[in-house]
């Protein structure tokens, strides 16, 4: 009798705990979200990238650019190398290597594209380093923000929407990249601000067209690489707008593209920075290309994105897991879910089959960062089935990642772990106890063949109850 009071008492307390939370408006809760995540990215600055620098790899060419535009008002890094005025935020004890080849003027740019560097000035003369990062924590707090407006417009549950935007915000990729200098974040923040505006319920008038053909030329320019997510965009926008404002897009459109293509060509020697890459040099465009794609030797990555035991963004917060069952559940309802599952998916397959190496020189879940704030609406979809055993699935998995995270944070600062070098090596005993179920991608032995055919079994037949059942989730969703 006892145990079924204290089961009543706490359905009573969880009852009007939701039943407060869903009184609060979406925009007071978006507030919230930010405050929240903002307190706790503050967390990741600080924690070391190499035991030499609290930055590496290519942050610190997107910060040395920005140094010279604000310095020299211009993109040539000449006179940043040669006076070392980039000493004033670079705190390795060597100098600042270089990726590039010099042009055929003399000059030495950095192989990547100019729309971080300008997008961190603010930032960087405010307080150098630590103020790009504080703008990048901002801009990573904002995009999770608008990323659960978007999640509760096609969800309708702010409940549901709240926490799993949360949840996703505080995964360890999420958590490490609110701060690290890498375009992904806000391009992603360019990617949602638009997607609010192509899933609005009226049509969409030449303002909100030029609006999206703003924030997508952002991204363009941010990194060529977003080129598809911006296209899918492009598209919707078209199929719902009136032929005038398709021509004004179209026509723009190419006038920016032509654009973008001179600027390169003139100042990079082809159509994108990495013609000047030290890797690349000499190569044209087509050449670089064909380099980076690659489809048979690179399958495996589809679900080693997810679950490889040192890159995979999964094995880091568990609450992922979610995301691809939430795929499917996606497609089964309307259009605009059926949207940002293409976005999803299009981005892992960028990350497969175009990215040279998902086991960079950097934290697992870099090439998938952009669109990770929209993998919240997936997990509300698993949500929203109503199923119990769903919802203590969640629930066990967002501690685990809760505790991922707060643990990472700890060996960070403590220098235990360095962010680009072996974060995977943390001494945590659960994240330890858990490494063999995952297979490592980085040989092929038994024990990844047995661990990746063991996963692709449970998923495999996850995805076939869901597909079995999906009538019953169809006519579940229509009610919402």
């Amino acid at each position: 009798m006892k145990n079924n009071q204290s089961v009543s008492a706490q359905r009573q307390i969880f009852g009007a705990a939701l039943s407060l939370f869903n009184k609060a408006t979406p925009l007071s809760g978006a507030v919230a979200l930010f405050l929240i995540l903002v307190a706790t990215y503050v967390f990741s600055i600080e924690i070391r990238a190499t035991n030499g620098s609290s930055i590496t790899a290519d942050e610190p060419f997107y910060i040395v650019t920005t140094q010279s535009i604000i310095e020299d008002t211009d993109l040539d890094l000449n006179n940043q190398y040669k006076e070392k005025n980039y000493r004033e935020w670079f705190d390795h004890p060597n100098e600042l290597w270089s990726q590039s080849a010099l042009t055929e003027d003399g000059r030495l740019l950095s192989p990547h594209n100019t729309g971080l560097p300008i997008f961190l000035v603010p930032g960087f003369i405010a307080a150098k380093l630590t103020g790009t990062q504080i703008q990048m924590l901002i801009t990573t707090a904002l995009t999770f923000s608008v990323a659960f407006l978007l999640t509760l417009r096609l969800t309708g549950s702010l409940f549901f929407s709240w926490i799993s935007t949360f949840m996703v915000g505080i995964t360890p990729t999420a958590f490490v990249y609110s701060t690290e200098i890498y375009p992904e974040v806000p391009a992603g923040l360019a990617l949602l601000l638009s997607l609010l505006i192509v899933t609005r319920h009226n049509s969409l008038d030449i303002k909100d067209t030029l609006i999206i053909l703003i924030l997508m030329n952002a991204m363009i320019w941010l990194g060529i690489k977003y080129a598809p997510l911006a296209l899918i965009v492009c598209l919707v926008l078209l199929l719902r707008t009136t032929w005038i404002n398709r021509t004004i897009f179209v026509f723009l459109g190419c006038g920016s593209t032509f654009f973008y293509s001179w600027f390169h060509v003139i100042n990079f020697g082809g159509l994108t920075p990495y013609a000047i890459n030290l890797v690349y040099a000499g190569s044209s465009s087509v050449e670089i290309f064909h380099q980076h794609v690659s489809v048979v030797d690179r399958i495996y990555r589809i679900w080693g994105l997810f679950i490889d035991a040192r890159f995979g963004i999964a094995r880091w917060g568990f609450v992922l897991f979610l995301v691809v069952p939430g795929i499917y559940l996606m497609t089964l309802r309307g259009w605009k879910h059926q949207i940002i599952a293409s976005l999803i998916v299009t981005q892992v397959l960028i990350a497969t089959f175009v990215v040279i190496t998902m086991m960079g020189w950097w934290f697992p879940g870099r090439t998938l960062m952009t669109v990770v704030p929209l993998m919240s609406i997936p997990i509300v979809c698993m949500l929203q089935v109503r199923s119990r055993a769903f919802q203590v699935i969640f629930a066990t998995l967002a501690v685990y990642t809760i505790i991922m995270t707060t643990t990472l944070a700890f060996a960070g600062h403590a220098k235990e772990i360095r962010l680009a070098v072996d974060p995977f090596d943390m001494s945590s005993p659960l994240f330890q106890s858990l490494a063999n179920i995952f297979p490592n991608y980085t040989s092929w032995t038994a024990h990844t063949w047995i661990t990746t055919s063991c996963w692709l079994t449970v998923s495999g037949a996850l995805l076939t109850y869901l597909v079995i059942r999906r009538d019953r989730y169809r006519t579940k969703f229509r009610k919402k």
